[in-house]
């Protein structure tokens, strides 16, 4: 196989998904506040969740701040807070965080109530990337009950490009000849090919001997490769090559359609046998007009979560000079 082909289909798909957005996201493990409403131990009644909000804040005492009802992509962290009334003595309170959007849930979280009956709980996620636009919502449940017992709805807004920042920890990498640039952490490796309009970004720590593109990221500039064919073709057909591609024990993961910086993208993710172990492929596919520029992801099964973040972050940066 070409250097050429292998650079390209061993690069990542990733999305934040969730980008995994999947966005693949940290939701706090905080308890339960201390705050109380009532000091009681005689639960009397139906446990019931009350007065469910998004709020800017929680203070030291578990008490909510501000009412909020949307947040900016780059919010650096987002609070829901509530009542649990009429709890028997450590009433488990599951909290389900969902892009309703996409109707996908990206984190959950159980709290315990405790010996008190009436409180105030709360939860917080702090995302580790700017956050996809669209509706969000967090359901309440009650021990094991089906059926929510208190939803509260909120809104994911874009970042003003005019006040977006490289985030701390990351630098910016520009490429006259591909036409592009991206931020990445600053303590990663850096190799350019110009004269491929490529670059490859990775973390030393994770370097995999003689495969240099395993646990990296790779990003390229394929001029003319769309011929102006929308999104969706562009994606049906590199899906086809990579499926028609020598890889062990290839399965498809997820393939969807989205936005970066007001360019179509696809996104397909792919996994697959390597050596004694499972790599996972992220290819991020950006549209402009006849031009398609790849950000692949490629990682081991055990370094996935750990850097899909970066990756996250790097995906939603990504910009034409």
């Amino acid at each position: 196989m070409k250097h050429q082909k292998r650079l390209l289909i061993l690069a990542v798909v990733a999305v934040l998904v969730i980008f995994t957005i999947g966005c693949n996201s940290n939701v706090s493990t905080d308890e339960i506040a201390d705050s109380t409403l009532t000091d009681s131990n005689d639960a009397n009644g139906t446990a019931q969740i009350a007065d469910a909000i998004m709020t800017d804040s929680i203070d030291a005492n578990g008490m909510p701040g501000n009412t909020v009802t949307s947040f900016s992509g780059d919010a650096s962290v987002i609070y829901t807070s509530a009542k649990i009334l009429n709890a028997p003595n450590n009433t488990q309170i599951r909290i389900v965080w969902i892009y309703a959007t996409s109707g996908e849930q990206f984190e959950e979280i159980t709290l315990d109530s405790g010996d008190i009956s009436d409180r105030y709980i709360y939860s917080s996620f702090e995302p580790s990337a700017i956050l996809p636009t669209g509706d969000y919502q967090v359901e309440y449940y009650i021990e094991d009950r089906t059926a929510p017992d208190a939803t509260v709805t909120f809104t994911v807004t874009e970042v003003d490009e005019n006040t977006a920042a490289v985030p701390d920890g990351f630098t910016t990498y520009s490429q006259t000849e591909g036409g592009f640039s991206i931020n990445y952490p600053e303590t990663w490796t850096m190799l350019e090919s110009k004269e491929n309009f490529a670059v490859l970004l990775k973390p030393a720590e994770y370097a995999v001997a003689d495969e240099e593109k395993i646990n990296a990221v790779v990003v390229v500039a394929m001029k003319g490769y769309a011929q102006d064919a929308p999104i969706e073709d562009v994606q049906q057909t590199w899906n086809d090559q990579m499926a028609a591609a020598a890889f062990e024990n290839y399965t498809s993961v997820s393939n969807t359609l989205d936005t970066v910086n007001g360019l179509d993208m696809a996104i397909n993710e792919f996994s697959w046998s390597y050596a004694d172990g499972d790599l996972y492929t992220m290819d991020f596919l950006i549209l402009n007009g006849a031009d398609l520029y790849v950000i692949s992801f490629t990682a081991t099964e055990n370094t996935l979560e750990t850097l899909f973040p970066y990756v996250e972050q790097m995906v939603l940066s990504f910009n034409l000079l």
